[in-house]
């Protein structure tokens, strides 16, 4: 019988740029290519309100997680719940759902035969089913 490996770990990214996977990676270049054109051009007030948030941003795209979920998800949940409603008003209206129940014409009532049983009968049944292995 032959035997193959099972891969495991499957839904984790794969590593392109050295421990880097390809988003990280890109998180960071964007970032830091963001505060590399505002130092370069000596615009210091640019390169400290835009370069460096924008750098520091693209640092935690890449690194950090929010209960074990990458930083991206908890940002878009985080915009998605602050732009939602969160009072949720009941407005009862006069309307009721109603439901009518009608038998069907055809429907035939059948009773069961039954059957009178012993005390000796019961006996046999319940001996029957002691010495039976199931």
């Amino acid at each position: 019988m032959a035997r193959y490996k099972v891969p495991q770990n499957i839904d984790l990214q794969d590593k392109i740029f050295g421990p880097l996977t390809l988003f990280q990676f890109l998180y960071v270049l964007g970032g830091g290519m963001i505060f590399y054109v505002f130092f370069k051009n000596q615009q210091t007030i640019l390169m400290i309100f835009v370069g460096i948030p924008a750098f520091l941003i693209g640092i935690a795209l890449a690194f950090i997680k929010v209960n074990d979920q990458p930083f991206t998800k908890f940002i878009v949940s985080f915009v998605s719940f602050s732009l939602g409603v969160k009072k949720r008003i009941w407005r009862k209206t006069g309307q009721t759902a109603t439901a009518e129940i009608t038998p069907d014409k055809e429907v035939k009532k059948v009773k069961a035969p039954t059957k009178n049983l012993s005390v000796n009968d019961i006996n046999q049944i319940a001996q029957i089913l002691d010495n039976k292995k199931f």
